[in-house]
């Protein structure tokens, strides 16, 4: 059985640098279709990956191979084809995935999405942050007579991808391993079409309009590499009408241990399409429909960033504009703006399809630049340490209260010490923090990520953790009753009990949950705190 955790072992892949310049994290990548010289076509058209700034500014283009090159293939798509260009991001922010057709330009004399894959292969494309691009994996069994629309990478070794045939398929890019089915079944009912997928909370998730089972739904639990798995429909999300691609979950207020609004792009025009908000209603545990952005407009690509309690979106719009729009309303309340700004229009001739940040760099090991935090009366002392190597520039201190979204806190010009210290007054329940270091060339690196928690008069504790049949929730003696909730990766509520203000125990039963990570949510003072278990 192959299993998930592999990933932290080191994977050896070839990249190629395309003799480019680094992304700039906190940019936007935009994949463009066509070169503006040869016309679009469904024989296939080459590949870039435009950098622009939040702003708009164009940074660079990174031209994706269109011959082989040592271990890397050509990657191309049809110019046609508005299912096809999907781009998404891993969960640790380090690599994008693009899937594609092993084609030179011009190699095709029919339309690419009619040929089988054992004629012409299909390949997963994985970017880093250097702009380096690994092509080296061809499949043969994915996407045969049919578009490769979608791919994900955790790691840039585990990759899933998606197209009409064959529903979620899972496989590795360091090997010889082809690619197996990991789940096209929904309840009973078999689906094979689906057009983008990503990963939010750990979860991975996939989207498509083909028949009436699901739109948007979760693959397993986690990400899963085995067959077997089902794909579970998001609640309240319909599963009969819309026409979805990509997708985008964030946590107002970032905080929060899972998502709790999410923002849907639909191809639908005439009043019918744009960008779909969701919102999670803690009540009932679905995701309740609060508004539609630009509704007369087809979207298919999209990514959004929280900053505080405003979302910002990035999207595609009719496959020739990049656009942002600021929704700075509550989660659970209709967009405060239902109208867009253009950042950048596709070049003539090209076409424009998925969109996403920037890749960040991989965290320096931790023998190079070491980060340690003790907790002291309520105040975080910070201290970390620069190998004699390495010359160094500036350090941000950046902090986060769930261990993903990280904000800059402090900068520290470097001197001529090895050793750093900072302190923070202001922590949270649990707060987690890590150094995003420059050296003198510009470079980036960045440190672990330490974390601590605060100590409170009414503090939980879970066990056994994993859990198998039950859960124990222990507190300290405390003055009021305690409202205890079961929450899913998803943030839906799947169990709810009390604990009495002369009781300090209660058990909770989880044999009935499936494997994967779970939250133990309580309130004391009026304040949410969350704890995070394994089945």
């Amino acid at each position: 059985m192959r299993h998930f955790f592999t990933f932290l072992l080191l994977v050896t892949i070839s990249f190629t640098a395309m003799s480019q310049v680094p992304f700039t994290q906190g940019n936007l990548v935009i994949l463009r279709v066509g070169d503006g010289t040869n016309a679009l076509t469904n024989k296939g058209n080459a590949l870039f990956l435009d950098e622009y700034t939040p702003a708009g500014v164009k940074v660079q283009s990174v031209a994706m191979p269109t011959t082989a090159s040592g271990a890397n293939n050509p990657i191309v798509l049809s110019g046609t084809a508005t299912s096809e260009g999907a781009l998404a991001l891993s969960a640790n922010g380090q690599f994008l995935a693009i899937a594609g057709y092993s084609s030179a330009v011009g190699a095709s004399t029919v339309s690419l999405s009619t040929t089988t894959s054992l004629a012409v292969p299909r390949t997963i494309a994985i970017v880093k942050r250097d702009a380096s691009i690994n092509t080296s994996k061809l499949f043969t069994n994915y996407a045969s007579a049919s578009n490769p629309r979608a791919a994900y990478t955790s790691d840039g070794n585990f990759v899933w991808m998606v197209s009409s045939v064959k529903g979620v398929q899972y496989s590795t890019i360091n090997s010889t391993d082809s690619a197996i089915v990991v789940s096209n079944k929904v309840g009973t009912t078999t689906v094979n079409n689906f057009r983008t997928l990503n990963c939010f909370d750990g979860q991975l998730f996939v989207s498509t309009s083909s028949g009436s089972a699901v739109r948007i739904g979760a693959v397993g639990t986690g990400l899963p590499t085995d067959t077997g798995k089902v794909i579970t429909p998001i609640p309240g999300i319909p599963t009969t009408t819309g026409s979805p691609y990509a997708f985008w979950a964030g946590k107002l207020p970032s905080s929060l241990p899972v998502s709790n609004v999410l923002y849907v792009t639909d191809d639908n025009a005439n009043g019918a399409g744009g960008i779909k908000k969701y919102a999670l209603n803690t009540l009932t545990g679905s995701y309740d429909s609060v508004g539609i952005i630009d509704a007369l407009s087809v979207y298919r690509g999209l990514t959004g960033v929280v900053n505080g309690n405003v979302v910002t979106l990035y999207a595609v719009r009719n496959s020739d504009s990049l656009v942002t729009i600021t929704d700075n309303a509550a989660y659970n309340a209709a967009p405060s703006n239902t109208t867009y700004t253009v950042l950048a229009a596709a070049p003539t001739g090209t076409v424009f399809r998925g969109v996403a940040f920037a890749p960040i760099a991989a965290p320096l090991a931790t023998n190079n630049m070491q980060l340690t935090v003790t907790l002291e009366n309520k105040t975080a002392r910070l201290n970390w340490n620069i190998g004699n190597a390495i010359e160094m520039k500036s350090f941000i201190v950046e902090k986060s209260n769930n261990g993903k979204d990280f904000a800059a806190l402090q900068t520290i010009q470097a001197s001529t010490n090895k050793n750093y210290s900072f302190t923070d007054k202001q922590i949270d329940n649990l707060t987690y923090y890590r150094i995003n270091a420059t050296k003198k060339d510009g470079t980036k690196m960045y440190s672990n990520v330490a974390v601590v928690k605060e100590n409170t008069n009414e503090e939980i504790k879970l066990y056994p953790n994993p859990a198998k049949d039950f859960i124990v929730v222990s507190t300290k003696q405390h003055n009021e009753t305690m409202q205890i909730e079961l929450l899913n990766s998803t943030g839906i509520k799947l169990y709810q009990t009390t604990i009495p203000n002369n009781q300090t125990m209660v058990y909770i039963p989880t044999n009935n949950i499936t494997s994967g990570v779970y939250f133990i949510s309580y309130k004391i003072n009026d304040k949410v705190y969350y704890e995070r278990f394994v089945k």
